[in-house]
Order: structure tokens, then C-alpha cells, then sequence
């Protein structure tokens, strides 16, 4: 039975089948490719955000104080060392990790579009809840669910692209996943780069205003 398959083997050694790159192909991958923004974003917010004071004095006022210390010389390591600071940014990283367990039993039981549908619905809940915070706890939760997207969608999305992918092709399109985190990440960081607009004021130069108003009433 061996010697009878051979001749089948020999021919796709030396014939493999290579699909055709045809227009669902391009569209499928694509779109999951798109997965990769949403991962890139989220951890590349998180810095953005920290570093805003209007955030910080809304969910972490303590940081906020230490940052605004009456001129005190701080470094930025004490400014910044917070347990529940900490906790808001590694909250996706924790929860995106013990996700990826339950992601590659779903992955293989439920297919590949299963985990991704899961993903986005965390995603999605996740930046509602994160948008309509009013607490730190609301804001982690947000956090949290972030994460279990991101665990589903990493351990589906490349799956996918390297199942959809004609093998000629597997690498250029399993790159543009990680083009796309890149995007993501680039993107997150470009309002927190961004200085104020025409007519607005820094935090920078709100600070000093605040500090000489306390000078004038002492």
C-alpha cells in the first residue's frame, strides 16, 4: 500500500499544489489582517494615556500629585510607582495570557472564525466599558477584557492567514498581520505625541499658571 501511494507523493513533492491568489482570498485575509490594528492599538494606549494629566487626576490622583508636587524634584520612577498604575497596564497583558488557553481549545474545536468572533465581541465590549468608565475599577475591567480579545485574536488570526495564504504567498500575508499591529501602535501613540491645538494651553503651562495663582493667595 506504501509503494502504491509513493508515486502520488513523489508528485506533489515536485508538483505542489499552489493556489491561486484570487479576490476572496485577498478580501478574507484582509480583513483579519485588520485584527492586528486592534491589538496594536490597545498596547500602545496604554503609555499615551498615562501621561495625561486630565487621566491621571480622573483615576489616579495620587500619581497626579506626586507629578505636580510644587515644584518638588522628583524622578519619574517615584512619580510613577503606583501598584494600580501598574495594574491598569499589565491588566491586558495578565488576561490576554490566561486567555490563550482557553483560545487554542476554542481555536481547535471551533474553528478559526469562532475564536475571532469571540475576539472582537471582547474587544468591543471592552472599549465600552473603558469608554463609560467612571471609576478605576470600570477602567481595569476594560482593561481585562481587552486582554481575553487579544488572546483570542492572536491565537486565531495567524491561523487563519497561514490556512487562507496559498503557500507562495503564506508570508506576505501573514506579515500583513504584523503590519497591522504596527499601524495599531503607531496610531495610539500619535495623540499623546500631539501638542496642543491653536488657542489651547499645555499641562506643562497649566501647571505653572496654577503654581503662580498659589504664590499670589499665599
Amino acid at each position: 500500500m506504501a509503494s502504491a501511494a509513493a508515486p502520488e507523493i513523489q508528485e506533489l513533492i515536485h508538483h505542489p499544489y499552489d493556489g491561486r491568489v484570487t479576490s476572496f482570498v485577498v478580501l478574507s485575509c484582509v480583513t483579519a489582517c485588520l485584527g492586528g490594528i486592534l491589538f496594536g492599538y490597545d498596547i500602545g494606549v496604554s503609555g499615551g494615556v498615562t501621561s495625561m494629566d486630565a487621566f491621571l487626576e480622573r483615576f489616579f490622583p495620587e500619581v497626579y500629585r506626586r507629578m505636580h508636587g510644587g515644584g518638588e524634584r522628583v524622578s519619574n520612577y517615584c512619580r510613577f510607582d503606583s501598584q494600580l498604575l501598574t495594574a491598569f497596564t499589565s491588566s491586558l497583558y495578565v488576561s490576554g495570557l490566561a486567555t490563550t488557553f482557553l483560545a487554542s481549545h476554542v481555536t481547535a474545536r471551533r474553528g478559526r472564525r469562532a475564536s475571532m468572533l469571540v475576539a472582537g465581541a471582547a474587544i468591543a465590549a471592552g472599549a465600552t466599558v473603558g469608554a463609560s468608565a467612571a471609576g478605576l475599577a470600570t477602567v481595569i475591567l476594560g482593561r481585562v477584557l481587552l486582554g481575553v480579545g487579544v488572546g483570542f485574536g492572536n491565537q486565531a488570526v495567524p491561523l487563519y492567514l497561514s490556512e487562507m495564504a496559498p503557500p507562495s504567498r503564506r508570508g506576505a500575508f501573514s506579515n500583513g498581520f504584523q503590519l497591522c499591529v504596527s499601524v495599531g501602535a503607531f496610531v495610539a501613540e500619535r495623540p499623546a505625541r500631539r501638542g496642543p491645538r491653536q488657542g489651547e494651553s499645555s499641562p506643562e503651562q497649566d501647571t505653572r499658571q496654577r503654581r503662580r495663582r498659589s504664590r499670589r493667595r499665599a
